[in-house]
């Protein structure tokens, strides 16, 4: 951002940090290193983002939607479950709104936060928009919000006017909260019993990974595909191919690339 020199933390300290957060051999949120490398990592993130922006907003407009662990809303505990309610969040068929919303420069954040009347952590989802929002853009989301996104996620949510005083103020708004101390998901007790799956805990446990994420309005509101994980999505995937290679042997790894192999011969006879 002109005129407010304030970066202190440098992409490469970030990164090195990173490292030491995929070598971690505990619990990463009861990793006090691990929680304070990840927080400095988001910092960095920040610091990018304000420093990218021409002129400090004099208001912001925040749709926080909660995200509650109840059995009807098991499925949207996931990458895919989240980015479905973005996505639904901001269909829409007004072309003046389309507008409207497409010239925003808007943020994606998703965090942790207990809540004493549950056994997990709700998921929280906050929208972060640089600018004030029109009444009727305001009214739309409204609606969305009490018809439709209250059925994936169990609760309306609430959209905020937070005025901007000085640059903290609106680093505070895109701060990540992070949820120290909770334990990792597993396959065991409620989530079993109410039918998480495997997959679905693996997310769960690389959701506080994610920094906050400038969002591209254009492609959501105009495409049938949303896509916020990439990155955590990438690195699973090649925590499970490491695993198979240390662990497995060759048929294993080949079954794991290609699949269960179906055919298999009961005599010595060569199949041709």
């Amino acid at each position: 951002m002109k005129n407010f020199p304030h970066c202190t933390i440098k992409r490469t300290d970030a990164e090195r940090c990173m490292v030491e957060v995929d070598t971690c051999e505990t619990q990463v949120m009861k990793c006090p290193c691990c929680c304070y490398f990840l927080d400095k990592r988001n910092t960095v993130v920040i610091e990018e983002i304000v420093d990218n922006i021409e002129e400090l907003p004099e208001e912001l407009t925040i749709i926080k939607i909660p995200l509650l662990p109840t059995p009807a809303s098991t499925y949207y505990y996931s990458f895919n479950g989240v980015e479905t309610i973005i996505y639904n969040l901001f269909k829409t068929s007004n072309k003046k709104q389309k507008e409207h919303l497409e010239r925003s420069k808007t943020y994606f954040k998703v965090y942790y936060e207990n809540d004493s009347l549950f056994t997990i952590p709700q998921i929280m989802i906050e929208v972060i928009f640089l600018k004030k929002l029109n009444e009727k853009a305001i009214d739309e989301l409204w609606n969305t919000l009490k018809t439709e996104i209250i059925m994936f996620t169990g609760s309306v949510g609430d959209i905020e006017h937070i005025h901007v005083n000085d640059i903290e103020d609106l680093i505070k708004a895109l701060h990540v909260p992070l949820l120290i101390g909770q334990d990792e998901f597993e396959y065991e007790g409620v989530l079993k019993k109410h039918n998480f799956s495997m997959e679905q805990i693996k997310e769960m446990n690389y959701l506080h990974s994610v920094s906050v994420t400038k969002l591209k309005m254009n492609e959501i509101i105009n495409n049938n595909k949303l896509t916020l994980f990439d990155e955590q999505r990438l690195a699973i995937q090649k925590e499970i191919e490491d695993k198979i290679i240390k662990d497995g042997d060759v048929a294993e790894i080949v079954d794991a690339i290609f699949g269960k192999r179906k055919i298999e011969y009961e005599s010595d006879e060569l199949p041709f």
